[in-house]
C-alpha cells in the first residue's frame, strides 16, 4: 500500500551561542586553521544549558507551519530525526509535542529517530 507523503514547508532553530573554528582554535591552543581542516566546519552553534533539542525542534515546527499554512489538526504524524536526544525516554518526539503545547490527540504517530 502506498500512502501519500507531502512535505510542505520546511525550516529550522539554531542554539543562540555561535562559535566558530578560529575561536575554538584559540580556546584549545591549536594552530590556526586546526579545528576547521580536521572537521572541516567554519561555524558551530551550542546550546546553552537552558535550550533543549526538544524546545529548538519545537520552535523549527513551529516556524514551518507558519509556512506551510496549515493548522496542527491538519498534520498526521511528527517525525523526530535528532543526533542529539534530550533523554533516553520519553522520546525527542514525545518531548517536542510537549513543548508544542499540543493535546494528546493531536497527532496520529509520534515517531522518533536517532541518527548515529
Amino acid at each position: 500500500m502506498n500512502l501519500p507523503l507531502h512535505i510542505m514547508a520546511t525550516a529550522h532553530c539554531l542554539p543562540i551561542q555561535q562559535v566558530s573554528s578560529a575561536e575554538l582554535d584559540e580556546k584549545l591552543g591549536l594552530a590556526k586553521g586546526k579545528v576547521e581542516k580536521v572537521g572541516g566546519v567554519k561555524t558551530r552553534y551550542f546550546a546553552k544549558p537552558q535550550e533543549t533539542a526538544a524546545q529548538l525542534a519545537a520552535e523549527a515546527a513551529r516556524k514551518a507551519l507558519l509556512k506551510s499554512g496549515l493548522d496542527w489538526q491538519e498534520i498526521d504524524a511528527l517525525v523526530a530525526f535528532s543526533a542529539t536526544m534530550d533523554q533516553g525516554m520519553p522520546s525527542n518526539a514525545a518531548l517536542i509535542h510537549r513543548e508544542l503545547g499540543l493535546s494528546a490527540t493531536e497527532f496520529r504517530r509520534l515517531i522518533s529517530m536517532l541518527l548515529v
